[in-house]
C-alpha cells in the first residue's frame, strides 16, 4: 500500500519535473529494508517510462564513492536509498552537507518515521537541519505510545505549523 502509493507519487513528479521542480528524493529508512525499497522501484517500475534512478547508498563504502554517487544523484537526478544512522553521521559531516541538509534533496521520505518520536535523538536532530520542503513520512504505527510522538512527526512534516 504505502510503498506502491509513493512509487506512483515519484513517478508522477518526477515526469513532470518541469512543472514540480523535483529531480532528487531521499528516502531514508531502516538499514534492514533498504534492498526492499529497490527491489519495489524495480517492481513496479518494470517497463514504465521515464524510468527513475536507484541508487543504494549502502553499496558505497569508501568516503570517495559515497560522494561521488551524491554528486551523481544530485546531477542526474532520482531517489538515494539510506539508512537512519548513517544519514544521521553523514548531516554532520560539511562535506555531504550540500546534498543532505542545504540545500538537501528536493523531497525526502522517512519510512517507519516513527523513528522521529522525540526532538532529543539523534535522527530527530539531525533532520530537523534539512531545509528540504518537501517532506512526507510514512508509518504504519502514527500513534504508538502518546501524542507528542504524533507531535514530532507533524512538527517534521511542517515545522511552523504551531
Amino acid at each position: 500500500g504505502k510503498t506502491f502509493q509513493l512509487i506512483s507519487f515519484l513517478h508522477t513528479i518526477f515526469k513532470h519535473s518541469d512543472i514540480t521542480c523535483t529531480r532528487t528524493c531521499l528516502i531514508l529508512c531502516p538499514v534492514n529494508v533498504i534492498s526492499n525499497w529497490a527491489v519495489e522501484f524495480s517492481y513496479w517500475l518494470s517497463g514504465v517510462r521515464p524510468t527513475i534512478k536507484v541508487y543504494q547508498f549502502s553499496l558505497f563504502k569508501t568516503k570517495s564513492a559515497r560522494w561521488e554517487r551524491l554528486e551523481k544523484w544530485n546531477d542526474k537526478g532520482g531517489v538515494m536509498l539510506m539508512g537512519y544512522e548513517i544519514y544521521r553521521r553523514l548531516s554532520n559531516d560539511a562535506d555531504y552537507n550540500f546534498f543532505l541538509s542545504d540545500p538537501g534533496p528536493d523531497i525526502i521520505v522517512c519510512d517507519e518515521g516513527h523513528v522521529l518520536k522525540n526532538a532529543k535523538a539523534g535522527i530527530s536532530k539531525a533532520l530537523n537541519k534539512i531545509r528540504t520542503k518537501r517532506r512526507i513520512i510514512l508509518t504504519g504505527t502514527p500513534l504508538q505510545n502518546n501524542l507528542r510522538e504524533y507531535y514530532y512527526m507533524v512538527h517534521f512534516v511542517k515545522p511552523h505549523l504551531c
